[in-house]
């Protein structure tokens, strides 16, 4: 087992323990009426004011296939976003964009997270 898989499992863990706005605004929706996109937005400025990560998702009317051909499920945008303080021009943070493909991947099929997405994991807390 390379380095690189080993470190997959820790990674999913802190992705998986990153607030999921749209699952907070669908029960705040569910509460106390609203639009969750509206609510997800204002989670997010909430999120980014107190220099907290967040994950913001947005569904998708389709549905996607994962490698193997053998899952279907709906599709989702996800971007990971943690908050770094603020430089020179404003606010500053680092993000990543990625799918529901991506992430069903590492769950279900054992594959690691892109460079990319590694790298935004790795500078969590």
């Amino acid at each position: 087992m390379s380095q690189k898989d080993a470190e997959t499992a820790p990674l999913l863990a802190k992705f998986e323990s990153l607030p999921d706005l749209l699952a907070l605004a669908r029960r705040e929706e569910e509460q106390s009426g609203g639009d969750r996109y509206a609510i997800q937005e204002r989670l997010a400025k909430e999120h980014r004011a107190q220099q907290k990560p967040f994950v913001l998702a947005t569904p998708m009317r389709h549905m996607e296939h994962c490698a193997s051909g053998e899952h279907r499920f709906g599709a989702v945008r996800y971007e990971l976003i943690v908050p770094q303080g603020r430089g020179l021009f404003g606010a500053r943070e680092l993000s990543v964009k990625f799918s529901e493909v991506d992430l069903h991947e590492v769950r279900e099929h054992g594959t690691s997270f892109a460079p990319e997405i590694s790298d935004v994991l790795r500078s969590l807390p």
